[in-house]
């Protein structure tokens, strides 16, 4: 009888731990921005039943047991809002909240990519005890770096937040503690967030298209991958407990 441990086991059943994890914590996050929005722009209350369309989405983050069902979830394409105008009131209503996890959807599928990388480089089917952990530990690193260098083009692309953020972005990357990079991750986050007022976020959870468009698209790109620099520490977190 096979007993062994595979790679694969551990690894799959990490992301899942994780997945649910995670898109829990994004489903409270998008209840209560939605909650901003009703009580903003009551007409949207009024004329959507997202709440329901909202449940549809919960049902399918508690459904998910694979790493398929994840990636079927998540794998939905952002509308922009002139687009769904076109569509009837059920597909403008179930792509409004698609949208409104656009980058949580982004940031789950790009991170899914460290599972190939492990198995180009280990191979999945490998038995755990057979594994030296700084191997999986080291492809791991070399990920988030992938993930690091996006963040910094993003810093770079702007003096000023250059000047006022680059300092503790220089130390995030140069370090292999996941505690500092988590918060240093978190201070660059929070400066971002802290620059923007609420009428952005509105529009960015809507989709809308307006004179705010580029400012929206680079606030967007650096929240993003600031949110899966940490999503990934997350799941790195989980797979180091288990190998």
């Amino acid at each position: 009888m096979n007993d062994k441990i595979l790679l694969k086991d551990v690894l799959d059943h990490s992301i899942m731990e994780w997945f649910k994890m995670a898109s829990n914590a994004e489903l409270n996050k998008v209840k209560e921005n939605l909650q901003v929005i009703k009580s903003n722009l009551p007409m949207i209350e009024k004329t959507f039943n997202l709440d329901s369309e909202l449940m549809k989405t919960e049902n399918q983050f508690l459904a998910a047991n694979t790493i398929a069902d994840v990636k079927y979830i998540t794998n939905r394409p952002e509308v922009n809002l002139e687009n769904m105008m076109l569509g009837d009131m059920n597909k403008l209503m179930e792509n409004i909240v698609s949208n409104m996890f656009g980058a949580f959807f982004k940031n789950i599928n790009s991170i899914l990519k460290i599972r190939n990388v492990l198995d180009e480089k280990i191979g999945l089917t490998e038995a755990i005890d057979q594994i030296d952990k700084t191997d999986i530990e080291y492809l791991f690193f070399v990920e988030l770096k992938n993930i690091e260098d996006k963040l910094g083009a993003l810093i770079h692309a702007n003096k000023e937040d250059y000047d006022n953020i680059f300092a503790d972005f220089d130390e995030m990357v140069k370090s292999k503690d996941l505690k500092l990079i988590n918060q240093k991750n978190e201070i660059i986050q929070r400066y971002y967030l802290k620059l923007k007022p609420n009428h952005v976020m509105e529009n960015i959870m809507m989709g809308g298209t307006d004179e705010l468009q580029t400012e929206l698209v680079s606030f967007q790109n650096v929240i993003g991958v600031v949110g899966e620099i940490e999503l990934f520490i997350k799941l790195f977190k989980i797979i180091e407990q288990k190998i």
